[in-house]
C-alpha cells in the first residue's frame, strides 16, 4: 500500500525478502544523540545477503529494536 500511495517502488516496500522488522519504540527528537548497536546474526554469502539485529537508543532508552535483511556487495563487486 505505501509503494502504491508513495510512488516509492523501493523493494524494502513491496518484496517481503527485503523487509525489515523494526519496532520503533519511542520517538528521537532534533538534538538527540542516536547510539546503535548492530549484531550481524547471519551471513547469507549465495544471496548477497545478511541478517542484522539493531538496538538503537537515546539516554538509555531503546527508541528502535528489531532485524533487518540487507544486501551485501558480491565478491565480484569487492574486487573492483
Amino acid at each position: 500500500m505505501f509503494a502504491a500511495v508513495s510512488g516509492d517502488n523501493n523493494a524494502l516496500h513491496i518484496n517481503q525478502e527485503f523487509a525489515q522488522n523494526l519496532r520503533f519504540m519511542a520517538p528521537v527528537r532534533a538534538g538527540d544523540t542516536v547510539h546503535a548497536t548492530v549484531t550481524v546474526k547471519e551471513l547469507i554469502p549465495e544471496k548477497c545477503r545478511a541478517r542484522l539485529t539493531t538496538v538503537c537508543t537515546v539516554d538509555g532508552e531503546i527508541v528502535i529494536d528489531g532485524d533487518a535483511l540487507v544486501m551485501t556487495r558480491s565478491r565480484e563487486a569487492r574486487k573492483t
